[in-house]
């Protein structure tokens, strides 16, 4: 029994492009009853390219993670090798899916804290990004877990490349570590990678600097220009969060903008005010979730979508088009 995949680079799966794993599931006929019905045969390769997929895709019911889980805790458990790159990204799946028993976890904790110094920039991230997600699921981080990843990430600072350095950014901002050393050292290593960034690891970068309170205004002019000059780039499901990271930051007036078009300027105009959002209108869902409505309707406009005319449109999608009517008028 054997399982063919394709590989592919994973981000957060709130941003995650999942074309390729869905092909995946299709093309290989990977149904959860021929997975589950075959557990017993599939190795440590074949578990953490299935866990990734469905993690990915964020599918699979109880039974089929529980087969997962179960085969999982088998090989950490020293009956069989698994290596630390398959180990890393089995349990990336379960945290992308949400799933995976306090038995599952405690395990999971001490499987890194013995096997820390395996751990290459690859591991790093994906370990950052795990333990972030699953922390925004049931809010639980044992400290020494915070510890070592502190100790990894300054060890090999220097090595991350846009992506890993990105998603450590956004992990360590959701696991609140406010280390001011390792701060510095991250910014520094950014120093190096702007030309390199694309559109979702500035989004990446900002929300991660907002969260946290970090980035002096030179780094956040540079992400902010990046911001707008890919703005045509940028899909609507990640303003909300460029939106936030810039609204926590504060940043106000330090933005130094070049000259754009029409449309950008419109565009910065509407990030510029949601930067000037004091913590309670942050805070204020409502009022937040209206400026950004604003913005998302330029950028629906830019893509020249008339949602009176689409089947598909929701409640959020109308609303955005109500309000930009209005802001014509």
């Amino acid at each position: 029994f054997q399982f063919f995949f394709f590989s592919s680079r994973r981000r957060h799966t709130r941003f995650l492009p999942v074309s390729w794993a869905r092909r995946c599931v299709q093309e290989t006929d990977l149904s959860e009853k021929k997975i589950i019905n075959n557990i017993d045969t599939i190795d440590s390769f074949d578990l953490s390219l299935i866990s990734s997929v469905y993690g990915s895709l964020q599918k699979g019911s109880l039974k089929f993670w529980f087969a997962l889980e179960r085969k999982f805790l088998e090989f950490i458990s020293g009956e069989t090798s698994i290596s630390i790159e398959q180990f890393c990204r089995t349990v990336y799946g379960f945290a992308g899916a949400a799933k995976g028993s306090a038995q599952f976890w405690n395990k999971i904790d001490n499987f890194i804290l013995q096997n820390q110094d395996s751990l290459n920039t690859q591991s790093i991230y994906l370990v950052c990004w795990t333990y972030a997600t699953n922390y925004l699921r049931n809010g639980i981080l044992k400290k020494e877990i915070t510890d070592v990843l502190v100790k990894l990430i300054l060890k090999q600072a220097k090595n991350f490349e846009t992506k890993q350095l990105s998603n450590i950014v956004w992990g360590l901002s959701i696991l609140q570590v406010y280390d001011k050393h390792l701060w510095e050292i991250l910014q520094w290593r950014l120093g190096f990678l702007y030309s390199r960034l694309d559109i979702t690891d500035i989004v990446y970068l900002i929300y991660g600097l907002g969260e946290a309170e970090q980035g002096n205004v030179e780094i956040w002019n540079a992400l902010t220009r990046l911001l707008v000059a890919d703005i045509d780039k940028l899909p609507s499901n990640l303003l909300d969060e460029a939106a936030t990271g810039i609204s926590k930051r504060g940043i106000k007036d330090n933005f130094v903008w070049q000259p754009y078009n029409c449309w950008q300027m419109s565009l910065i105009k509407y990030i510029q005010e949601l930067a000037r959002l004091t913590q309670a209108q942050i805070e204020n869902r409502e009022f937040f979730q209206k400026g950004i409505w604003k913005t998302q309707a330029l950028l629906l406009q830019k893509q020249g979508k008339n949602y009176l005319n689409n089947n598909e449109c929701n409640d959020a999608d109308i609303f955005i088009y109500v309000v930009n009517i209005q802001n014509s008028q």
